[in-house]
């Protein structure tokens, strides 16, 4: 079962009722299926992220082979190139936000001259 499909499994539950509310046993054992679904897809996407990084340890290697660098040099590379993309990333959103100011200004201005 994936997230989806537990989502949709919670928003379709229905239990019996009583006088006194909902039998407590019954929303009980769907609550322990739900938590149990919730952990095995967390550990499956744990175990995914693990195989992840193994992966991307082995291409580093093969990177700082070919390229003669440590892994250490390599990965300082790597990070340095995400922090001027977030950077990057910043400042053209900046410069998307002041150009929209200055738009509506122009409208706002040929709208209503001085």
């Amino acid at each position: 079962m994936n997230m989806q499909e537990l989502l949709t499994y919670v928003e379709e539950l229905t239990f019996k009722t009583s006088m006194f509310g909902y039998d407590k046993d019954e929303v009980d054992i769907q609550l322990d299926k739900i938590c149990d679904e919730a952990e095995a897809i967390i550990l499956a996407k744990e175990k995914e992220i693990e195989e992840l990084k193994k992966e991307s340890k082995t291409a580093l290697g093969i990177a700082a082979a070919a390229t003669g660098k440590t892994m250490e040099e390599l990965e300082k590379d790597t990070q340095l190139r995400q922090r001027n993309s977030q950077k990057r990333q910043r400042i053209q959103k900046k410069v998307y936000i002041s150009r929209r100011k200055v738009q509506r200004q122009l409208q706002r201005n040929l709208q209503y001259p001085q």
